[in-house]
């Protein structure tokens, strides 16, 4: 079992007290054996927080002592965070969070950040419709065995499903209203329509785009995949001229996706 090469972050380690065969998220990277110092540690903790109360506590279950260089203390702090409720908890607060990134992004570009959004029916329509080709593009990565579908695969079977697995419908569906609201408002709204102004609309298409895929660094190939989709995002937002398109798109796109994933895909963590 390969854990994804992008789960790291720099200054994050784990001392092994057991054989790699007995993580939960093992990986051919782990030198066999046990490690006798710091300097024998493989980094793994991921890069993004949603992630941190998952990997405390199948270390805590494997008798896996984690530390993190300058704060020996944060992974026992995380520990709060162990329970599906607090994770959703968590997770939407640091949605709502992107809503004051937003304001001060839009405050820079002289951008008020719901001065593109208004409620119309068409625009529902339509970000609904659009959720259709990004859909069939997950169909593909969840079955193909190219290498790029593989390598966010499996950042899905490792992380996300045990991260999400015991949410509830409900859940889900609240925390991809909140993606999609909170992200759209920030990347397609202040970013994208603050800098339309200033540089012109292609530049600041592939300027949102860009930072969007730069602002889920899973992997070189999930950071791909990201941008993809904020590019297709940011087009949807130009030909409609209104937030609630990409918004409808961004919210349906991940409630299905997590849907599909975590209750009806077969896991497969290869």
């Amino acid at each position: 079992m390969v854990a994804p090469a992008a789960c790291t972050l720099k200054g994050c380690s784990v001392l092994r007290e057991q054989p790699v065969s007995s993580l939960p998220f093992g990986s051919s990277n782990f030198p066999r054996g046990r490690l006798r110092d710091r300097r024998e540690t493989t980094q793994i903790l991921p890069q993004f927080p949603l992630c941190l109360p998952t990997l405390v506590r199948a270390a805590h279950a494997n008798n896996v002592g984690v530390y993190l260089k300058g704060a020996a203390g944060v992974p026992s702090r995380m520990q709060w965070l162990n329970s599906a409720r607090r994770h959703f908890y968590f997770g939407c607060f640091s949605e709502v969070a992107l809503l004051g990134v937003a304001a001060i992004v839009g405050f820079i570009f002289n951008y008020r950040m719901f001065q593109d959004l208004s409620w119309l029916p068409m625009d529902v329509f339509w970000g609904t419709l659009a959720t259709l080709p990004l859909l069939m593009s997950f169909g593909w990565l969840l079955n193909s065995r190219v290498n790029f579908a593989a390598a966010i695969r499996r950042f899905f079977e490792h992380i996300l499903r045990p991260l999400f697995a015991n949410w509830s419908l409900l859940e889900l569906a609240v925390i991809s209203t909140l993606a999609g609201l909170c992200e759209e408002v920030l990347f397609r709204g202040a970013i994208q329509g603050g800098l339309t102004r200033l540089i012109g609309a292609p530049a600041a298409l592939a300027i949102a785009s860009i930072a969007f895929g730069l602002a889920h660094p899973i992997s070189k190939q999930y950071i791909i995949a990201a941008t993809v989709i904020g590019f297709l995002l940011g087009c949807l937002f130009l030909v409609r001229g209104n937030l609630l398109a990409p918004i409808v798109t961004h919210a349906v796109y991940d409630f299905c996706a997590l849907t599909w994933f975590l209750r009806l895909h077969r896991s497969d963590p290869r």
